[in-house]
């Protein structure tokens, strides 16, 4: 029996705005089992697999390898097998037999049977159902506190389909689309454009598809066949494949076109960074939608003979000096360049420095890897971690981030740590989440874990999010200090570098003590965080390491 056809979306990528499509693992026509692998999407902080919702079999992809997309957007077009398809048509059954009845009614009504022949002709049924005037609500935003209106796709008396995009919203992390719960006609607007709602407000007025004429709803768009021909190119929501991608027009700005200003979070910060007037500038994105790219070629198009030090230049042409080579960076790295611009330029960044005594926690570290097995991969990061869960817990202000619009802190009462993982791609940031719940020996597995699984290349889309603090650590390479950037949202990030050995005399002034100093550089945002609490909470990690019994 036949599967229901389906369609293969990007699920919610949380903080993550767009991602690539890198690889597509089956070929149109082949059959899959639920769980494996249909693609692989890379953003700029890690790589994962698209895992098949059900078994079936892939009926056409709808992208291309290198296409952007974004949360719900529409991949691939499906067809389910098995006993999943069957509990799904189950279902479609059950959930509406009244509207069957209603449909079958319609039917007998308009073919009538001849006069004489079989039964009597039933009563007439009503070919409508009176519609369900319904509210249209944003959802639950989870950690968003608000979003703004920046478009209404729909206009009042305008029909749609299920999941057809009525109105995209943005917050100061993503944008995203409001899909239609389900069929019918946009009856009225109750919001306008640059409107900040909130997680369940009351955004307009719909009516379902109820009417049902000749067993189809009135409603109801045109299908496939109607909207296409076997020729024709298959239509996708939001991204359609080709191949070749044509370059996007660039549109008139805002300011020349009267209309309003579509820009992703990204896009908006780097312009409230330049002090560029976002109605200015020419868009170049799908909808009309400002790219950073776009921001980039204003800013050079109008910068004054005063501010020349800052155009891009043209590279000179090394070639005449000698060999040379060009080697293309890889998204990680091209993306992580300019989001720590964006942070170093947006954040007024101050580092303290100061070091740690860990004489005693060496020793302490080499006898629990010769006593314990378990303890073999036991590192001087595994204490750290341990000593930064406590003084977050002392120093709450650490593990907040600052809401740019209100001025308020959101203070997280979680403990998640970044650790920062250098790899042939780049570098990435993944979390070791609910440290402070961990022992010391389950903290030093879980880096080990998330190092091998970075360099590896199978991070999961949830290991790189939602760290309240993070950690940079070169001891293992050298230096004696250096100044981390923050990663935003976060406010604050402990660099180490390699931990070396200094002789002190004693306390009578006389003998010499060699001691082993870690030095240790926090990098604040001075937004939220001065200096005093920033040297009382690096003392608070070094006075942690000195004695580290207390950390096992």
């Amino acid at each position: 029996m036949a599967g229901a056809p389906d369609q293969l979306c990007v699920p919610d990528l949380g903080e993550i705005e767009s991602a690539e499509i890198t690889e597509l693992s089956i070929a149109p026509g082949a059959a899959f089992a639920e769980g494996d692998t249909l693609a692989v999407l890379e953003s700029d902080k890690a790589s994962f697999d698209l895992p098949a919702p059900c078994d079936g079999v892939l009926r056409q992809w709808l992208i291309e390898p290198g296409t952007a997309v974004g949360s719900g957007d529409v991949l691939a077009d499906l067809e389910a097998t098995g006993a999943g398809a069957a509990a799904e048509a189950e279902g479609e059954s059950d959930a509406a037999p009244e509207l069957g009845a209603v449909a079958a009614a319609a039917a007998a009504a308009a073919n009538p049977e001849p006069e004489g022949h079989g039964a009597a002709a039933p009563e007439p049924q009503p070919a409508a159902a009176e519609a369900t005037v319904q509210p249209l609500s944003v959802p639950d935003l989870g950690e968003i506190e608000s979003a703004e209106i920046i478009e209404l796709v729909v206009a009042p008396g305008g029909e749609f389909a299920e999941g057809d995009t009525l109105a995209v919203l943005e917050s100061e992390k993503a944008s995203f689309d409001l899909p239609a719960p389900g069929a019918g006609e946009l009856l009225a607007w109750k919001v306008a454009l640059g409107d900040a709602v909130a997680g369940g407000d009351v955004l307009g007025e719909w009516r379902g598809v109820v009417q049902v004429r000749g067993g189809a709803p009135v409603n109801a768009p045109p299908g496939p066949a109607a909207m296409q021909s076997e020729t024709s190119p298959p239509v996708a929501a939001r991204t359609a494949p080709a191949a070749t991608k044509p370059a996007a027009p660039v549109r008139p700005s805002a300011a020349t076109s009267g209309g309003p200003v579509y820009a992703g979070p990204g896009a908006r910060k780097l312009a409230r960074q330049l002090g560029v007037d976002l109605s200015e500038v020419a868009p170049s994105g799908a909808r009309g939608r400002i790219q950073i790219e776009d921001i980039h070629a204003y800013v050079r198009a109008n910068l004054g003979a005063g501010s020349e030090l800052l155009r891009v230049r043209d590279l000179p042409d090394f070639s005449g000096f000698g060999v040379v080579r060009r080697q293309a960076r890889s998204r990680i790295d091209r993306t992580a360049a300019d989001n720590l611009h964006r942070s170093w330029v947006g954040i007024p960044h101050v580092t303290h420095h100061d070091e740690a005594d860990v004489t005693e926690m060496e020793a302490l570290r080499r006898r629990l890897r010769s006593e314990d097995e378990t303890l073999r991969r036991l590192t001087g990061l595994s204490f750290l971690v341990v000593a930064c869960v406590r003084a977050l817990r002392e120093f709450p202000k650490f593990r907040a981030s600052l809401d740019e619009r209100t001025g308020d802190l959101v203070i997280k009462e979680y403990f998640h740590i970044g650790i920062a993982v250098d790899t042939e791609r780049g570098l990435l940031v993944p979390v070791l989440r609910g440290a402070d719940a961990l022992s010391l020996g389950e903290i030093s597995d879980g880096i080990a874990d998330l190092a091998g699984r970075a360099r590896a290349g199978q991070l999961k889309l949830d290991d790189m999010r939602g760290a309240c603090f993070s950690i940079s650590n070169l001891g293992g390479i050298g230096g004696t200090g250096f100044t981390p950037i923050i990663n935003p949202p976060e406010v604050a990030i402990l660099g180490v570098a390699r931990t070396g050995s200094r002789v002190f005399l004693g306390e009578d002034g006389q003998s010499p003590r060699e001691s082993k100093l870690m030095p240790l550089s926090l990098s604040y945002n001075h937004k939220v965080i001065n200096g005093v609490e920033a040297a009382r909470f690096v003392r608070a990690i070094a006075e942690q390491l000195r004695r580290p019994e207390d950390l096992t």
